[in-house]
């Protein structure tokens, strides 16, 4: 656990030593803020620059969450499955890795359309859907690393995946977690830096 926490504060301190003030040069650089509202996976998020590359992140969704259950010991097995709705807050510490490399082809940053590490915090609610069948749901807080990339296209099209791990500290056990996410919708605001 230790380990874990100290993990964790020496990537902080990387990534926050590695934070530079804006100037008016700043060609390759974060948008002042983004928001977003995803509708493939019912989500809000808003998202501000701390420097350059750096943002913090903030996201509240509701997660599709499932479970399977085998029906007796039948052969071939069969399966009942039971779907629901567990809402999610999310924080991002994001570090944007590859603006110089989109502008040098060519490619739109703005709204901080890039590729990014971050290191993610999650707190998971109970199910507020179909909670009679999840009462075993592990909700609590999540700590982890993700890599992901974000689109805004011009047309208004957001476009959000992130792929990571971490733990799980829940109400029901201490686990690993995946900590991933897909958001498909549409930005709704965004301010630049003052030049």
């Amino acid at each position: 656990m230790n380990i874990l926490i100290s993990t964790l504060a020496l990537i902080s301190i990387a990534f926050v030593s590695n934070a530079q003030q804006f100037t008016a040069q700043d060609v390759a650089s974060t948008t002042k803020s983004v928001t977003n509202i995803s509708i493939l996976s019912p989500a809000i998020t808003y998202e501000t620059a701390i420097s350059r590359n750096q943002t913090v992140f903030f996201a509240g969704e509701l997660n599709l969450i499932s479970r399977f259950e085998e029906i007796g010991n039948s052969n071939p097995k069969t399966y009942n499955s039971y779907y629901g709705l567990a809402p999610k807050a999310t924080v991002d510490f994001r570090n944007y890795y590859n603006f110089e490399k989109r502008l040098g082809k060519g490619k739109n940053i703005n709204n901080n359309s890039g590729n990014f590490l971050a290191l993610r915090g999650e707190y998971r609610f109970a199910p507020v859907v179909n909670k009679e069948q999840f009462t075993t749901y592990n909700n609590g807080f999540a700590l982890g690393g993700v890599w992901g990339i974000q689109r805004v296209y011009n047309s208004g099209i957001y476009l959000g995946l992130s792929l990571g791990a971490g733990f799980l500290f829940g109400n029901n056990k201490f686990e690993g977690t995946g900590l991933s996410d897909f958001h498909l919708g549409f930005n709704i605001g965004s301010s630049s830096k003052k030049k």
